[in-house]
């Protein structure tokens, strides 16, 4: 006898997204049931949640990811499978496919998806399936605390959303807040603070990440961010072997190919610009800050400089470093 299919439902939560949320809605056809609680839209968003079928819940918006992500969660059946989505984020066309036969294989009740930044081409693999019987912890929405899961072949494609400009400060406020600093927190709070440019604290968290963490693909990016505050300190030699270190990792982070140019003279500059047209970003997400555009800033730079050329009309390398921009958070 042929096994049943088991029931799929997509988890969603969002607050004025009617801009995102019909391309994301309109990916998800194949699955069973939509669950989607609003945070407090005055925008359309309800209206179109419940023109795709839709079962929307409520939830005052607190600076809290996981109070809203497991109230959300709480409508769902018990230990049915559930696929965690932002507003923000499709899936590819023929993806449901590929999403039944992972769940009908699957040895565990934890599957990781693949996620591109459709912006930079950026990557990571992040626990996007589960059966619903595990909770989000900490007030942000990225972490559920799991040992057995299976990575997959699966694709979900992440375009961040204007409404992350909207309020810029809302990450700073979330983790600022979470008394426990785990290594994860340490992280987050760190890529904050370095966006309000407080490098030393920033620095200093970073390298307590480093220390105690497990090595993963944001060691590569905390070696970045660490290399990013050694520059803006005036401490350029360790802020190049930081982003160097980062590259051992990971040959194909693009930000820290853009780091090394911006760090080097101009002759050294000119070929680790090159080297950053070339990189994919395969194996790290957290980095927007229109890269193709300072690298191209960069080429023009050193082709200036190595003629003897003044370069200021273009850009003033200490004080107007655009490196220290903060990477997505969505």
């Amino acid at each position: 006898m042929k096994k049943k299919s088991e029931k799929l439902n997509v988890a969603i939560i969002g607050k004025n997204e009617e801009q995102s949320l019909p391309i994301c809605l309109k990916s998800l056809e194949g699955f069973d049931e939509i669950y989607y609680t609003d945070t407090g839209s005055n925008d359309r968003s309800v209206r179109i949640a419940e023109h795709f079928g839709a079962h929307v819940s409520f939830r005052k918006w607190d600076d809290d990811f996981s109070a809203a992500r497991n109230f959300n969660l709480d409508q769902i059946p018990r230990d049915e499978w559930v696929f965690i989505i932002d507003c923000d984020e499709y899936l590819p066309e023929g993806e449901i496919e590929k999403i039944r036969k992972a769940i009908a294989k699957a040895r565990t009740g934890r599957l990781f998806a693949n996620v591109f930044n459709v912006n930079t081409g950026g990557h990571h693999a992040h626990l996007r399936f589960f059966k619903n019987n595990i909770r989000y912890k900490d007030a942000w929405h990225t972490h559920i605390p799991v040992k057995d899961f299976e990575l997959t072949t699966i694709n979900l494609m992440h375009k961040p959303s204007i409404n992350h400009k909207k309020d810029p400060d809302r990450n700073f406020r979330i983790v600022s807040k979470i008394k426990e600093k785990t290594p994860r927190i340490k992280f987050m709070l760190a890529r904050e603070l370095m966006g309000h440019k407080r490098f030393d604290e920033a620095l200093n968290l970073f390298q307590e990440y480093l220390d105690e963490a497990p090595l993963t693909q944001q060691t590569a990016e905390a070696l970045v961010f660490s290399g990013q505050c050694l520059f803006q300190l005036k401490r350029d030699s360790e802020a190049q072997d930081a982003v160097l270190m980062a590259l051992k990792f990971n040959p194909e982070f693009k930000e820290a190919l853009i780091a090394m140019a911006s760090f080097s003279e101009p002759w050294k500059m000119k070929a680790w610009s090159k080297y950053a047209k070339m990189a994919t970003n395969y194996g790290t997400l957290n980095f927007e800050a229109q890269q193709d555009e300072r690298i191209e800033q960069l080429e023009a730079i050193s082709e200036l400089a190595i003629k003897g050329k003044p370069i200021q009309n273009i850009i003033n390398k200490r004080s107007k470093n655009k490196n220290n921009m903060k990477g997505n958070h969505g």
